[in-house]
Order: structure tokens, then sequence, then C-alpha cells
């Protein structure tokens, strides 16, 4: 079932493979602070150029759809 199906929306944001940790983490920010999200989901594994587990804790724990908070 897509999410759409099942009355929720769903936004996806690809970054392309070179996309700096700087930018990722700056996305994941404005996610974290813009109310009318509700939950955010990183695809893993990340780039070896990103510091996944720096990824994982920027997502704010109210928003940490995978519950790694």
């Amino acid at each position: 079932m897509r999410a759409e199906e099942a009355g929720i929306r769903s936004l996806e944001h690809c970054l392309p493979a070179d996309c700096s940790e700087a930018r990722l983490l700056a996305l994941i920010a404005e996610l974290n602070n813009d109310r009318s999200v509700n939950g955010i989901l990183l695809q893993l594994p990340l780039p070896a150029h990103i510091d996944e587990a720096r990824a994982l804790q920027a997502v704010a724990a109210a928003k940490d759809v995978d519950g790694f908070h």
C-alpha cells in the first residue's frame, strides 16, 4: 500500500550521492522545524562520506520514524 492510499502525505527528498553532510544536516534541521512534517525517515545506508550516526542523531526524536532515538 502506498502512503497516499493510507491517507498519509509523503514527500521524498532525493539528494545526489555527492551531497555534502552539511547540506543533509541543513535539510534535516529544516524538516525538524517544519510543523507540517510529522516524521522523518533517512534511507540507509548513507554515502560513505556522511557520518551516519550524526545524521540520525540530527533527526528530532519526536519525528524519528525509525525510532533510533
